[in-house]
């Protein structure tokens, strides 16, 4: 196989380019193709958007065993969920985290695992498979991020999970997000809010499913509220009992005199569970009810779309990428990395039945 003068490999009268016509395409240096492809330095991001440009015009690729052969590396990393193809928050994350390694040139294995002893097994399974690092979404106990510490493979944890020595973290903003969601329905003249959520996963620590319920507390505390109610349900296990179980826990929020003029839920799964029974309950959304969820998985398709904290799958996804793999070739340190959510408002949220919004919000409303 032949080069041309640009470095290119010609075969078959057919010209595969080369990281040198990529950098000439988007207008920058070699080197600085190279930071964005491998994650090893961080670059703008206009010369990111020209660099990934330039890929995709181009159709280049890296050569992946030349480099495994040059590094000794697999180019191959583990990812870890748990409830894949039920949640959609974990497919979300899974074609986030495969698109940035895609980019820079790793294949992803991923492996699902529900519970502390299935979840070790898989992640023993991805160590002995040889993976260069590894990511967890889910909920990891001690022991099975010790596993892979003990092999000593980089790791990089997504939400959730205890927070170790050496081990990466990219951590959402779980509390303030719904802190700022329910907030917004108090601004609005809600002052009788419930709350549906999952009940904590134990030994996790700083766990989301907690720190969502803490938010939705503060919140109220700031006006010297209390929960109109707080229910709590289990994780979804991917039987239909799960899923009567949340419809069963909305409808005693519903379906009675008292019933809140809103509901916060942990999750966009939750609050289409709301959405159903206000639905079977004859309860006109948002005008008798207002629902708000959290990740922006289901949302937009619900009836009436939904007004969600919406997760930035693909920032998750890429900073995870690039910070395990600038763990693996030694660039870069376990570091906690913090991202941010944003409010989509949509069409499921609106001021209280029967009330006047002016006068119900004033400073002294306000804890001082």
């Amino acid at each position: 196989m032949a080069r041309n003068k640009s470095g290119s490999e010609e075969s078959s009268n057919v010209i595969i380019p080369s990281i040198r016509d990529v950098a000439k395409r988007a207008g920058v240096s070699v080197a600085s193709v190279s930071y964005v492809l491998n994650g090893t330095q961080k670059v703008g991001q206009d010369v990111r958007a020209r660099v990934l440009a330039a890929v995709e015009e181009l159709g280049y690729t890296h050569n992946a065993y030349a480099r495994a052969l040059r590094t000794g590396k697999t180019l191959v990393v583990g990812h870890l969920l748990s409830h894949l193809g039920r949640n959609p928050f974990y497919a979300r994350m899974a074609h986030a985290v495969e698109r940035r390694a895609a980019e820079v040139g790793y294949v992803v294995l991923l492996a699902s695992g529900e519970g502390p002893t299935l979840s070790r097994g898989r992640m023993a399974a991805l160590i002995s498979r040889g993976v260069d690092g590894v990511i967890v979404t889910t909920a990891p106990d001690v022991e099975t991020l010790e596993i892979a510490r003990r092999g000593r493979v980089p790791i990089v944890v997504i939400e959730r999970g205890p927070r170790l020595d050496n081990i990466g973290f990219i951590a959402l903003d779980q509390r303030a997000s719904v802190h700022a969601i329910t907030d917004a329905l108090l601004e609005l003249g809600h002052r009788s809010i419930a709350y549906l959520g999952l009940i904590p996963t134990e030994g996790a620590h700083g766990d989301a499913d907690r720190d969502r319920q803490a938010g939705f507390q503060d919140a109220l505390s700031a006006y010297r509220l209390e929960p109109h109610a707080t229910t709590l349900v289990p994780h979804e296990s991917g039987d239909q009992r799960t899923y009567l179980n949340w419809h069963s826990a909305a409808r005693q929020l519903l379906d009675r005199p008292d019933r809140p003029t809103a509901v916060v839920a942990g999750s966009d799964a939750l609050a289409l569970a709301v959405l159903q029974v206000a639905y079977d309950l004859r309860l006109r959304v948002p005008d008798e009810l207002s629902v708000v969820g959290w990740d922006d998985t289901l949302a937009a398709g619900a009836a009436p779309p939904l007004t969600t904290v919406s997760v930035p799958f693909e920032e998750v996804g890429r900073a995870a990428v690039d910070l395990l793999t600038g763990m693996i070739i030694g660039q870069r340190q376990p570091e906690v990395i913090h991202i941010s959510t944003s409010i989509t408002w949509r069409k499921s949220v609106t001021a209280p039945p029967s009330r006047s919004v002016a006068g119900l919000v004033s400073v002294s409303d306000r804890r001082a």
